[in-house]
């Protein structure tokens, strides 16, 4: 408790010293990003910078993972039920909360009146999948032409997925008046946006997706600071 206690006024301190001097403490941003999985993302933030050169910030991450042309229906080996996955479109939906220590450079001052500053930022941090393990269920129906109206359910989880990734994000940021923020940023993680349903497994199939051994995202990005 005591600890707690005093990290609190340790922030507020620093939070204090902070407006004194005239700095910007909060940042908000939206990311768009496009990653070598082939993948589109977004990623809305907000960093607390109670002193210059370094803050802490915590982000939701979305994503779609290419799953459109996989073939999620089928016959069973029998011949006689035909099978699909429930709700195809929540298979490629991930969701995933971030957070990261974010280290600035000092700004270099640019215009006329020095109303652009320009800098880096190294974020490391995690990348936590809201659901690790993700279920799918599965409708059988007759074989039969015009049959559409599901005779038996199955249910199938995927097993063994990482909970947790690591990442590392280096921004280029240009603030313009000291509010309005403009962001190109690379990251490099272990992320596998696929790694949710890499391997469930259902009639003998199993979901084959590429792996990559480290990901690599671009962005680019907007923001506010005040």
């Amino acid at each position: 408790m005591r600890r707690f206690l005093f990290g609190l006024c340790l922030i507020s301190c620093l939070h204090v010293r902070a407006q004194e001097e005239n700095q910007q403490v909060w940042g908000c941003d939206l990311y768009a990003s496009f990653d070598n999985y082939g993948c589109w993302s977004v990623e809305p933030s907000v960093t607390f910078r109670p002193v210059c050169y370094a803050g802490v910030s915590v982000g939701m991450f979305y994503s779609r993972p290419f799953v459109a042309d996989y073939s999620f229906n089928g016959v069973t080996s029998d011949n006689r039920l035909r099978w699909s996955v429930e709700d195809v479109e929540s298979i490629g939906e991930i969701f995933a909360f971030r957070s990261s220590l974010s280290l600035f450079t000092p700004p270099v001052l640019l215009g006329s009146d020095k109303e652009y500053a320009l800098y880096l930022t190294v974020s490391p941090g995690a990348t936590v999948p809201f659901v690790a393990d993700r279920r799918v269920v599965i409708d059988y129906y007759p074989n039969q032409a015009g049959a559409w109206t599901a005779i038996h359910q199955e249910s199938v989880k995927n097993r063994g997925a990482r909970k947790v990734f690591w990442h590392i994000r280096t921004a280029l940021t240009l603030e313009v008046d000291e509010h309005l923020a403009f962001l190109l940023a690379y990251t490099c993680s272990d992320f596998d946006p696929y790694a949710s349903f890499r391997n469930l497994v259902w009639e003998g199939r199993c979901f084959e997706a590429k792996k990559h051994r480290l990901s690599h995202m671009v962005s680019i990005g907007i923001g506010i600071r005040f």
